[in-house]
């Protein structure tokens, strides 16, 4: 259930009943406002700013909660959890896209999905089966957004952390919902709440450890191996071939498991609880005795303080067992487009000057692509083209199509990595150029799939 507020944003006080998730879809798909929510996006998509007052007079619910008054400074307004959290994406080029993409991606665990009222990004509502307060709230947020959602977190508005937050009802007759879907909490990310620890919990499961090299009963057995057996068997990305002496382009699902070098207290549980599902989903070949034995090693190198030894334990048990279970499927593999031969001579600064410059090229044909065939269809209609009807035909926003508007041809990705592979060349031991057009001043690291708060990131066969 969902407080809702009719009469605009400054209203604080909700109706006396709330609104059920059913009731919310369909307003979503009826809504009353329609007409209003159409004018903003159309003022938006022209850059007036004037959308902005018209939005604040759209009815809202807090889709966190349901609450005597919207104002969670006096924790007394708060009556319950809906039993929900609410992400806001937005900051993308392509809306519609990235909608049908993260319904693809995550359609199998939230429970709605919209175009925002402005149109500038999608609305979700993920049904969660712990009560959530104001005071673990923001542990639940955090967790979904750096665990579960790893891959899209950069486009999540970081207000949607506070429990009060409001959501605009927007009008969407194609919203995507399924009650079914929920995701389970551990109690542990909720720094909060009350609830028993892994030692406590693990005096009703099966994982007994005497020693350092003594066996592990449980539903999985397995057990610590020596340090010298399991370096050089952990597979820590996908594996791929490079023809070319520089790059490749070749789109594939890709995994990579990166690190913190420090592995802070207050992060164990959720960069541990990553690396194991990472690692068996690499790993599938190997007993859950590497798996193990690599974290423990990971543990007692990297962790400040470590993680006790029997908490270590039961967690992974715990979350072993989840990746072994039927219906489990591993969902942290990516699209990753380009990659760089090994045996390039190029520096951590190279690869990433040169992974950026391609990604770059690379989203740019995607938005020119749909530009080049908005225009084509717009012709054969024999009607006007205007940068205005080529972005609604194509879906990609007016600033992005006055961008590329005059772009003749589509970019040739081929070409490009031929280009590049043709450029390289040693000028000395190890050092790399490159055309001018490959050198940039960003140097920001194009994979992040497991997020820490420490910025010194290393790939985990550095560990050996």
């Amino acid at each position: 259930m969902y407080s809702i507020y009719r009469g605009g944003i400054k209203k604080i006080y909700p109706d006396k009943r709330p609104i059920s998730i059913s009731e919310l879809i369909q307003r979503i798909i009826n809504n009353p406002q329609a007409d209003t929510i159409n004018k903003i996006r159309q003022l938006r998509i022209e850059g007036d700013q004037s959308y902005k007052v018209l939005k604040k007079n759209l009815t809202y619910i807090t889709p966190n909660c349901v609450l005597k008054k919207r104002d969670l400074k006096d924790k007394n307004n708060f009556l319950y959890s809906s039993g929900y959290v609410f992400l806001d994406f937005d900051n993308m080029d392509d809306v519609p896209a990235f909608k049908n993409e993260f319904i693809k991606r995550y359609g199998h665990i939230v429970s709605m999905v919209c175009i925002s009222s402005s149109a500038g990004g999608i609305s979700v509502l993920i049904k969660v089966d712990l009560d959530l307060t104001p005071d673990n709230f923001t542990s639940a947020w955090e967790h979904l957004v750096n665990d579960v959602f790893t891959d899209v977190a950069s486009y999540i508005d970081k207000g949607t952390k506070d429990m009060g937050r409001a959501m605009f009802v927007s009008y969407d007759p194609d919203v995507f919902s399924n009650f079914d879907n929920q995701i389970s909490l551990e109690p542990s990310v909720l720094k909060n709440t009350e609830t028993k620890s892994f030692n406590e919990k693990g005096a009703s499961q099966c994982i007994t450890l005497e020693s350092d090299l003594n066996t592990l009963s449980c539903t999985y057995p397995y057990s610590l191996l020596e340090y010298t057996e399991v370096h050089g068997q952990i597979i820590t990305q996908t594996p791929v071939d490079v023809s070319n002496p520089v790059i490749d382009y070749n789109p594939v699902d890709f995994t990579s498991v990166r690190f913190p070098n420090k592995i802070k207290d207050g992060t164990k549980h959720r960069v541990y609880t990553l690396l194991i599902h990472y690692l068996v989903h690499l790993n599938p070949q190997l007993k859950p005795d590497y798996i193990y034995s690599f974290i423990y090693y990971l543990n007692k190198s990297k962790a400040e303080p470590r993680m006790d030894k029997t908490e270590l334990q039961n967690l992974f048990k715990l979350v072993y067992n989840k990746t072994q279970a039927v219906g489990y499927v591993f969902d942290g593999t990516k699209i990753k487009s380009f990659h760089i031969n090994r045996d390039a001579g190029l520096d951590k600064t190279d690869k990433m000057i040169l992974m950026n410059k391609c990604n770059g090229k690379n989203r740019s044909k995607k938005s020119i692509d749909k530009i080049l065939n908005a225009k084509s269809k717009l012709m054969s209609l024999n009607e006007i083209i205007t940068q205005k009807r080529v972005a609604e035909i194509s879906g990609v926003s007016l600033r992005t199509v006055k961008k590329y508007y005059h772009v003749a041809e589509p970019i040739d990705i081929i070409s490009l990595t031929s280009d590049i592979n043709k450029q390289y060349k040693y000028v000395s031991t190890v050092t790399t150029t490159f055309n001018t057009e490959y050198t940039s001043t960003n140097t920001t690291d194009v994979v992040r799939n497991v997020v820490t708060d420490d910025n010194d990131w290393k790939q985990l066969d550095s560990l050996f």
